[in-house]
């Protein structure tokens, strides 16, 4: 499973950062506003690496996973399975 990058609503060439009617920009702030990782709580900042884990497909009902809480679960797993 691949990681993503956590994007930038702050940067213009992300999300328009005048009042816009485009819905990617609403789902991108919708989503990247406050998200947070489902294990830990800890804040999504921009530049951060994380994996989608929810099942949903639209923006409020993804849940997020930092890679570090990700990186556990993996040794983890890794470790019942030997």
């Amino acid at each position: 499973m691949g990681y993503l990058i956590v994007p930038d609503i702050k940067n213009e060439a992300v999300v328009c950062q005048e009042p816009c009617h485009h819905r990617d920009c609403a789902a991108m702030r919708l989503e990247w506003d406050s998200a947070t990782c489902k294990d830990c709580g800890k804040l999504l900042l921009p530049g951060m690496l994380f994996y989608y884990t929810g099942v949903g497909t639209k923006a409020r009902e993804r849940e997020h996973q930092c890679v570090d809480c990700a990186s556990k679960e993996a040794e983890f797993t890794t470790k019942e399975v030997k």
